[in-house]
């Protein structure tokens, strides 16, 4: 993964706007990832995806993150500050480097459970999986359909069986395992009320918090685009190549 151009990231964000999340987070992986293929990008586990996501997040913005949060209890709106280091799973960002350096489109080698007679040779869901299933109509069908996907084989005490023969339980644990294999597609933190004192966990999800920010960041980069080229008639893409620090010095004499 290499660091990404005023430009180069301007036009990612270009390319997400209205997208779904699972794709938008393909768009700027591969922005910053140009020796990957897009099949290669999208057959990353969820974890290994969003340790990468969160790798480029460092690299544009930096380690430090910032997020608001509403205590449920009692409405208290709290800004809370915290660190890339903080939600990282170490062995996921190895992971992730190494991830499909074999043939394009290799998948990882499967997990298997055992439980009361029961084996299910599974994978870890990815990118493909979560474009099968989006747009299904169902309510609440989306994590049976994902699991189902990944689900690669299932026997009961050595026969061959289906995945709607396999019983909830082992459904049940098959989830948890792929939570186990795969932590850094699942980060909870740790959240408490200055106010109230109520304590709970809430989802962090990078991709969501990544796009949210290159929103702000983008919408702050054509307005200075825009007046930097009204005012002087410099073309965009001389503008993007300035380092911030030289635009915002250009901005500040417009003011003079």
């Amino acid at each position: 993964m290499r660091g990404v151009t005023a430009a180069e990231l301007l036009s990612a964000w270009e390319q997400g706007v209205g997208q779904p999340s699972f794709r938008r987070a393909l768009i700027l992986l591969s922005a910053a990832s140009p020796e990957w293929s897009a099949e290669q990008l999208a057959r990353l586990s969820i974890g290994q995806r969003d340790a990468r996501l969160l790798a480029l997040r460092e690299r544009t913005f930096g380690a430090e993150l910032v997020s608001v949060v509403t205590c449920a209890a009692c409405g208290e709106e709290m800004e809370f500050t915290f660190s890339t280091a903080d939600i990282r799973v170490a062995a996921l960002a190895e992971q992730a480097s190494s991830h499909l350096s074999a043939s394009e489109g290799d998948e990882s080698e499967p997990l298997s459970l055992n439980f009361n007679g029961y084996e299910v040779l599974f994978r870890l869901p990815n990118s493909t999986d979560l474009a099968a299933i989006s747009g299904n109509p169902e309510p609440g069908a989306s994590p049976r359909l994902l699991l189902q996907r990944c689900i690669r084989a299932a026997s009961y005490k050595g026969a061959q069986v289906n995945y709607s023969d396999l019983p909830a339980e082992m459904l049940d644990r098959v989830a948890m395992r792929m939570e186990e294999a795969d932590p850094q597609a699942n980060v909870q933190l740790n959240l408490s009320c200055v106010r109230c004192g109520k304590q709970w966990q809430a989802v962090f999800d990078i991709e969501s918090f990544l796009w949210s920010e290159l929103n702000r960041w983008a919408e702050r980069l054509l307005l200075e685009v825009h007046q930097l080229a009204r005012a002087y008639g410099w073309r965009e893409a001389d503008i993007l190549a300035m380092s911030p620090p030289r635009r915002q010095f250009y901005l500040e004499m417009l003011g003079k």
